[in-house]
């Protein structure tokens, strides 16, 4: 079984949530730290870590006003036809909160995504720097 292409892969995704945070920050500290390494450097297991806890958090927050609306369809009347449950459960989000109530649960939600994030981006880096030394 060939997995030499699993043992050293150019970029790893942490590598490139690191450059997309980089350059979401273009402030002249942030250019000159992005600078000072090659793009296909590795990446440590730290900056990993934190870098997957942004992207995660950075999902949680965006993706939150249509979790809410999905949790409302799916508590709501099973005989609406889909089109219609997503209409009807956004006016009475809509109705009974307002616009801020497409963001109910944000804290939690971002909470919980950006610790899977840096789980799961930091434990992936560490497997793999594990199994470079092995192979």
């Amino acid at each position: 079984m060939k997995v030499a292409h699993l043992a050293r892969p150019r970029v790893t995704a942490a590598c490139r949530v690191a450059h997309l945070v980089r350059g979401a920050f273009p402030s002249e500290s942030a250019q000159a730290t992005a600078g000072a390494r090659r793009r296909d450097a590795p990446v440590s297991v730290a900056e990993s870590t934190l870098m997957g806890s942004a992207a995660g958090a950075l999902a949680g927050a965006l993706t939150t006003p249509l979790d809410v609306l999905k949790t409302r369809v799916m508590l709501g009347n099973p005989t609406l036809g889909f089109g219609r449950a997503v209409r009807e459960a956004a006016a009475t989000v809509y109705r009974d909160h307002g616009a801020r109530g497409f963001l109910l649960g944000i804290q939690p939600r971002v909470a919980w995504l950006s610790l899977g994030g840096a789980l799961f981006l930091g434990c992936y880096e560490a497997a793999l720097r594990g199994v470079r030394r092995v192979l």
